[in-house]
């Protein structure tokens, strides 16, 4: 509703946005409340799966993330590319899916338009990915091997990627851009968030974060000079979203708060943005008080109940360790404000390594340099260019973290397959994996 008083203040008085005089508000378009659950895949139960167990009487199950790259910049591009199960970097992913066996997974930086979510569910992650091998039937659970992981449970919605603005956000000049959108796209759902679960999803319970305002945020940095007043008022604070989905896990509720931050660098990069994102998610983890006259999208109060189990999964961007040194203070402000997110009372973030003890400073001072460079590649969950541990698993105070680790994903060094290649991956995508138990001692 804010977006449409905006709209209609300015078309009858002429207020323009940003620095593009022909933009004015009643370009401003209004985002269409989309909420999908998938509840009718058809599960397969295998028996082969990492599933929920019990653990001296904790539910005990399996959470993961990971940042696909599965974009195009035309819209239904990418389910034509994905149609018919062929694709060679979408089935990299679903084989890496089936032989980690997440129970619950994000898939952030993946286009959601033309039923995107659905086709990679039933075609790619329903099907064996065992790259033309024959499939050993007597896998158990803590098998590598691939095998179907369709979910029956599917969470796709809105976000802010690829809502035109009808500003000139990015101060080129012109309106229409992808980087004059909310969330930087060509279209609407392009570079978007997907959960899959094995678990049934409360959608009556759901909390979503599209339309907050990021000058709504307590403390925010917005620029005041950069944006018109007009702007502010609707120029929401996530690119993306962020969702809180509550889960029933054997009698038990286990909210997701799942997101996707603004970039650090690329197409729509925002330090600043991402640096007010992270602050927001930190209050809301605390149920800071804040956060008491803010609102989700449906109009509920406040943050996440302190009383609340709750794991946290996505994409926040790069640590301090993973910066350059020619990084501006920009950057370094809102790394440092992860570091602060990941050391708070707040969250417990697992830090998987995939050198384990290859890794630790009790190596010999001999090789301690030669290692250092390699050692920073094995906590990286990206390799374009720059290593950089960019996603995460966290879990609030109830839940616990037993065990976690990094996979490789995706790779442009991997096969070229029959029916396509991945020459147009970028470097290397890893998964972050935690086992959890849902209740301490």
């Amino acid at each position: 509703m804010r977006r449409f008083y905006a709209a209609a203040a300015a078309a009858l008085f002429g207020i323009t946005l940003g620095v593009a005089p022909q933009a004015t508000a009643a370009t401003l378009n209004l985002k269409p409340e989309v909420l999908t659950v998938g509840a009718n895949a058809s599960m397969v139960h295998t028996g082969k799966q990492h599933t929920a167990k019990q653990d001296s009487g904790k539910a005990s199950l399996r959470v993961a993330t990971v940042s696909a790259g599965l974009s195009e910049e035309r819209e239904g591009a990418l389910a034509e590319r994905l149609e018919g199960g062929n694709d060679a970097a979408a089935q990299m992913l679903a084989r890496s899916v089936q032989q980690t066996r997440p129970d619950v997974l994000l898939v952030t930086d993946i286009d959601t338009d033309s039923h995107v979510a659905d086709i990679f569910n039933e075609q790619y992650l329903g099907q064996a990915q065992t790259d033309g091998a024959e499939v050993n039937a007597d896998a158990d659970a803590g098998s590598k091997e691939p095998s179907s992981t369709e979910y029956k449970y599917v969470y796709s919605a809105t976000t802010n990627a690829g809502i035109q603005s009808g500003a000139d956000l990015n101060g080129n000049g012109t309106t229409g851009d992808p980087g004059d959108a909310f969330g930087a796209g060509h279209f609407e759902g392009q570079r978007s968030m997907v959960l899959y679960s094995r678990y049934p999803i409360d959608q009556d319970e759901v909390r979503t974060f599209n339309d907050l305002t990021w000058d709504e945020v307590p403390g925010n940095s917005l620029d005041t000079e950069k944006y018109s007043k007009l702007v502010r008022s609707v120029l929401p604070l996530n690119s993306t979203s962020m969702w809180d989905i509550p889960l029933k896990v054997d009698g038990e509720t286990l909210h997701v708060i799942a997101t996707d931050l603004t970039p650090d660098n690329g197409e729509g990069a925002d330090p600043v943005r991402r640096l007010d994102q992270l602050r927001f998610l930190s209050m809301y983890l605390s149920d800071n008080a804040k956060l008491r006259e803010l609102t989700d999208d449906a109009g509920q109060y406040g943050g996440l109940d302190k009383s609340s189990s709750a794991v946290v999964l996505g994409a926040f961007g790069p640590d301090e360790a993973s910066l350059g040194n020619d990084a501006d203070q920009m950057r370094q402000d809102a790394s440092a404000e992860l570091e602060t997110l990941m050391d708070s009372k707040s969250l417990e973030v697992a830090k998987p390594s995939m050198a384990a003890g290859q890794c630790e400073n009790t190596l010999p001072i001999q090789i301690r340099t030669f290692m250092d460079f390699m050692c920073a590649t094995q906590y990286a969950t990206r390799m374009d260019g720059v290593a950089s541990r960019s996603d995460y698993v966290g879990v609030t105070a109830g839940p616990k973290i037993v065990e976690s680790g990094i996979e490789t994903a995706m790779s442009d060094a991997g096969d070229h397959h029959e029916h396509g290649s991945t020459d147009h991956l970028s470097g290397e995508r890893r998964m972050v994996w935690a086992d959890i138990t849902l209740k301490r001692d």
